[in-house]
């Protein structure tokens, strides 16, 4: 996993009153299931 990639995820969800998994997939160029497997663990 990389730091860098879950600081920034962690900061737009701080940051943002509302968004998406498919966003943050979007936004960090990684896949949708990417971004729920960081999230959740």
């Amino acid at each position: 996993m990389k730091i860098d990639r879950l600081i920034g995820i962690l900061s737009v969800l701080l940051q943002e009153e509302k968004t998406t998994a498919p966003e943050l997939a979007e936004r960090f160029e990684v896949s949708r299931r990417t971004i729920i497997e960081r999230i959740l663990r």
